[in-house]
């Protein structure tokens, strides 16, 4: 292993483009190797390079320049409806109920009722919070403007501020939703503060803003670490949607789910039995371990007699963690 003065010297040799002097340290590293394959790939390398009296030329197409605010988010367009997310019946509800809601601000408006137009998702990870934030931007026919938070925090006084500033201004113009994915990055409770100064600031300034945007500009978050947010945040969402981990019926019914996008099925008699085993898993680690059970049994089965067409609960033990 290279030694901490050997890689320094690599990144300085490197830097100065002294190609005779990084060979050398090159070496030195190679030898002190005790792998012997090692030792050859890196001793022909510098031959190669040293054979080589200029560096070849190469054509090379350059990505258009980007100023670096067009990095501070990304708009997103979906197609997904919230009837494609499997959800239990009363959080469905709640989505849906608000939905109608914000499909009829301006008419609420009107009575100078308060809107509620933020919404905070939270609770286990891979259970569809960032998807629903997609299928209700979908149904209300809006961009969905999601927020590179960590583009966004910057190491420059006040920089945080601005950016942040910038965005909800973009999403104004553009009428788009806001979506705050992983809100726990900047909005830890202020006595979890200890010396970042501009993860400070960044708080700060995010419920200014939340202050003082128009009431119809609609604000989503998602959070995996709800007890961690500060709550002079999390009380100014409304709607505090909580989504939990599947029981045994959204499991059933994500299963079929599965079987009606892939090309397979699930043997009947299994069905009830590997839904209870999944227990405790979220929709993202149930797709990983049945998918990839099915793929390591065709494979194992590949050129056989035998015809792949279902997957029982005993495939899935057998294949899931299977190097196909």
């Amino acid at each position: 292993m290279a030694t901490k003065k050997q890689v320094s010297s690599l990144i300085t040799y490197s830097l100065n483009n002294d190609r005779e002097k990084l060979f050398e340290v090159a070496k030195d590293i190679a030898e002190s190797q005790k792998d012997q394959f090692f030792v050859d790939k890196i001793n022909s390398l510098i031959w190669l390079s040293k054979s080589s009296t200029k560096w070849q030329s190469v054509d090379v197409t350059l990505l258009p320049e980007r100023d670096y605010k067009d990095y501070l988010y990304e708009a997103q367009y979906s197609n997904l409806n919230l009837d494609d997310i499997i959800l239990p019946i009363q959080t469905k509800d709640k989505i849906s109920n608000r939905i109608k809601e914000l499909k009829n601000l301006e008419f609420l408006s009107s009575f100078k009722l308060p809107l509620q137009t933020r919404s905070l998702f939270f609770w286990d990870t891979g259970i569809w919070k960032t998807m629903t934030a997609y299928a209700i931007a979908n149904e209300l026919e809006k961009p969905l403007l999601v927020l590179n938070l960590a583009s966004i925090i910057s190491s420059k006084l006040w920089e945080t501020s601005k950016n942040l500033n910038f965005v909800f201004q973009v999403a104004q113009e553009k009428n788009a939703i806001i979506f705050l994915d992983e809100v726990d990055f900047i909005w830890n409770k202020r006595d979890s503060w200890q010396d970042h100064g501009e993860i400070r600031r960044a708080l700060l300034a995010l419920i200014q803003i939340l202050d003082l945007i128009p009431q119809d500009l609609i604000v989503i978050s998602a959070t995996n670490m709800i007890d961690s947010l500060d709550p002079a945040i999390t009380r100014r969402f409304g709607l505090r949607i909580e989504f939990k981990i599947p029981d045994i019926d959204l499991i059933l019914q994500f299963l079929s789910k599965l079987e009606d996008t892939y090309s397979f099925q699930i043997a009947k008699a299994s069905k009830q039995d590997l839904a209870e085993y999944l227990i405790g898993k979220n929709y993202h680690d149930i797709k990983n371990i049945v998918l990839n059970a099915f793929k390591n049994k065709l494979l194992h089965w590949k050129g056989k007699k035998k015809k792949v067409i279902d997957l029982s609960l005993q495939d899935v033990k057998k294949y899931q963690y299977l190097d196909a």
